[in-house]
């Protein structure tokens, strides 16, 4: 995984962190109260309700700080530039909820970001085909219909014009040049499947 960078917070977490680890030691010394002999254990208790209370207080004075530094640097420098990076310094990373499940269960977060990719990329490869496809119907259009109504040629190129498409001809010359590399270039068939593709070069 790549490195996390210190947060800018790092009082505030370690307080946090802190907390929680006392919240976690009240529940086990809760559980294993012993009712027979309950002086050490109430003693054990007490000792860590007063850890407790004391990383409470740790987080509240990290908190108190952090405002404190906040409104210091809004006070030097009015500026709205200013006051974004230092939202943006101090705003925790999100972490996205599907990763957080994969850790609970225990799963690795690089098979989470592996599929994510994955999952990107197949999705960019159904839109571009898609976006293809529908070049290439539009063109298909306006070529029948130029030939079935050749007084619409001007308005067959205004709307492939204004809908982004090139002039047929340059495209058909373009097809005819990538068919004719294809039959030309050996290494851009698949034999075994009898499928064509078309090389970069």
């Amino acid at each position: 995984m790549a490195p996390i960078e210190p947060s800018a917070t790092a009082q505030a977490e370690t307080a946090i962190r802190d907390t929680l680890q006392s919240l976690y030691n009240v529940m086990l010394h809760v559980s294993a109260y012993d009712a027979v002999s309950p002086n050490v254990s109430r003693d054990a208790l007490v000792a860590e309700i007063r850890v407790l209370s004391q990383a409470l207080q740790a987080v509240a004075t990290a908190a108190e700080e952090e405002e404190e530094a906040a409104g210091d640097d809004e006070a030097g420098v009015d500026t709205t530039t200013t006051t974004t990076a230092t939202a943006a310094a101090r705003r925790l990373p999100s972490v996205p909820r599907d990763l957080v499940q994969y850790v609970e269960a225990g799963r690795n977060p690089d098979i989470y970001t592996r599929e994510f990719v994955e999952l990107v990329r197949r999705t960019n490869q159904l839109r571009a085909g898609k976006r293809a496809a529908f070049a290439q119907f539009r063109d298909v259009l306006a070529g029948q219909v130029r030939t079935a109504l050749p007084e619409l040629r001007g308005d067959v190129a205004r709307v492939l014009a204004a809908v982004g498409g090139g002039h047929p001809a340059d495209e058909a010359r373009q097809r005819g040049r990538k068919q004719g590399q294809a039959r030309s270039c050996a290494g851009c068939r698949a034999g075994n499947i009898g499928i064509t593709t078309f090389c970069q070069s």
